[in-house]
């Protein structure tokens, strides 16, 4: 998948970098739309890659290096398009900003434009497709899969992976989740084995690649216990899980062969990373920076419109269970009980209450009418800035949750924390409060267990646009 996915950002580099150049060197080099003729330099193709790794990050955000954009199950060329005239709409941009030489001619990005989307069309809808078509009928991108499950789940699924003769995942050997159980329709050459302890053994017996759990009857706690232990192995983890359903309906992922599977491809090592520490320090210094004009206005509002301090501390539950101060902006009227909260959070984590916000009741009296536009946007949450920059939270991350929350969770919901709590996270900013408490679980414990760097610059863009529309939020 990795090859795959490398393939197509090779080519998409190659691509837009050859597309500039052609225009500069038409514009420029030849004369052929002016008279003057002036030579490429070391300096004018610097700048071109520098515009190409802008490119590629539209691709990449556009999720043009997904498997299901690149198998072509979610307008490809769609987002083809959409990322070319976003990337052109950038450098029109620096045509005003920058004035450099070759931004400034319109017939240089007119030329650019149009080598770029046939270029692009051309190889990604056609050409690839046709030799990876090639490739795989002789089998050359097969992964030899260890199956861990029992019962109608997994023999379902065997069903489906078999379906395709040269498909992605290719079973070696199965590995029952219990020892009393079964599993009937299984080829006669694929070993069955029932001792899950020796599942390193198994995996380095069959030079396995990759790992499928799909077990019967699944209790939560049991399958991220099994999910953690495969991670331990260093494979790549699908999970086909009602659990992880919600997954599937709010992100764009990774499915070989379309298949309905939750992919795990790390061990969530980003979360305790050095570097993102760092990011995160200096991003919430820079913005507190750009924020204070903001901050003084909200501070003037609050005051204004009740009475009270500005600000709100609380004490939240964090990472591995610490408690922490929390900084807000007030949005209710001083001195309100908290008991309604704490039944309607008792009422929402025991299934009582569908989809909705455990951290913000709708129709709460005690909210003041500042504070339902303060919430509405999320501006209420701005000074956790100064939580991420004590190191008490991350800007990307599960949420927070108050004590009173946190005595009504089991022992798998406690498992978000195992990474620092954010500003914003998966179900903030891919179903704001339109999950009930389950899905908000299951997508907190998806990014604890396989964040990394691009899935926080996706979820921090994408929280951004949910809060310009006000989408989700009360």
């Amino acid at each position: 998948m990795k090859t795959l996915k490398y393939l197509y950002l090779i080519v998409d580099a190659a691509t837009v970098f050859a597309s500039l150049l052609l225009a500069g060197w038409l514009k420029f080099g030849v004369g052929i739309f002016q008279i003057a003729v002036e030579e490429l330099t070391i300096e004018n193709t610097t700048v071109f890659s520098l515009i190409t790794l802008v490119f590629l990050f539209i691709f990449r955000f556009l999720c043009l290096y997904r498997l299901p954009v690149i198998q072509g199950r979610l307008n490809h060329g769609g987002r083809i398009i959409a990322g070319i005239l976003i990337g052109h709409l950038i450098i029109i941009i620096l045509f005003f900003i920058v004035k450099y030489r070759f931004l400034t001619e319109r017939i240089f990005v007119l030329i650019s434009l149009a080598v770029m989307t046939l270029m692009l069309l051309l190889l990604r809808l056609l050409i690839l497709p046709t030799l990876i078509k090639f490739v795989r009928g002789r089998g050359f991108l097969c992964r030899a899969t260890l199956l861990i499950g029992s019962g109608h789940r997994a023999e379902s699924l065997i069903r489906a992976v078999n379906s395709f003769s040269n498909g992605y995942f290719k079973i070696k050997a199965i590995l029952l989740d219990k020892p009393d159980r079964r599993l009937d329709g299984v080829d006669e050459d694929i070993p069955i084995h029932r001792n899950i302890s020796r599942l390193k053994e198994f995996i380095e017996r069959y030079k396995l690649k990759e790992i499928i759990i799909a077990i019967e009857d699944e209790d939560p706690a049991e399958l991220i216990r099994l999910i953690r232990d495969c991670q331990a192995t260093g494979l790549p983890v699908n999970v086909y899980s009602d659990t992880f359903d919600v997954i599937h309906r709010k992100m764009v992922l990774d499915q070989p062969d379309n298949l309905p599977l939750t992919r795990f491809t790390r061990a969530g090592s980003w979360n305790s990373s050095l570097l993102k520490a760092v990011i995160d320090k200096i991003m919430a210094a820079a913005l507190l920076v750009l924020l204070a004009p903001l901050f003084l206005i909200l501070a003037v509002l609050i005051k204004l419109s009740s009475t009270g301090p500005v600000f709100y501390t609380g004490i939240r539950v964090g990472h591995n269970g610490r408690r922490f101060k929390i900084f807000k902006f007030r949005s209710m009227f001083i001195d309100q009980p908290d008991n309604v909260h704490k039944e309607y959070t008792r009422k929402f984590i025991n299934g009582r209450i569908g989809a909705g916000s455990i951290y913000k009741l709708k129709n709460d009296p005690r909210v003041t009418a500042l504070g339902r536009f303060l919430r509405k946007y999320s501006l209420d949450e701005l000074p956790q800035l100064i939580n991420v920059l004590r190191g008490d939270m991350s800007l990307v991350g599960p949420r927070p949750s108050t004590e009173y929350e946190f005595e009504e969770y089991e022992d798998w919901h406690k498992l978000r924390f195992l990474t620092r709590p954010g500003l914003t996270g998966t179900w903030q900013a891919m179903a704001r409060s339109a999950v009930p408490f389950r899905d908000m679980i299951a997508l907190d414990l998806y990014y604890a267990f396989s964040a990394y760097f691009w899935m926080d610059i996706e979820l921090l863009l994408l929280t951004v646009r949910a809060i310009f529309v006000g989408r989700g939020a009360v």
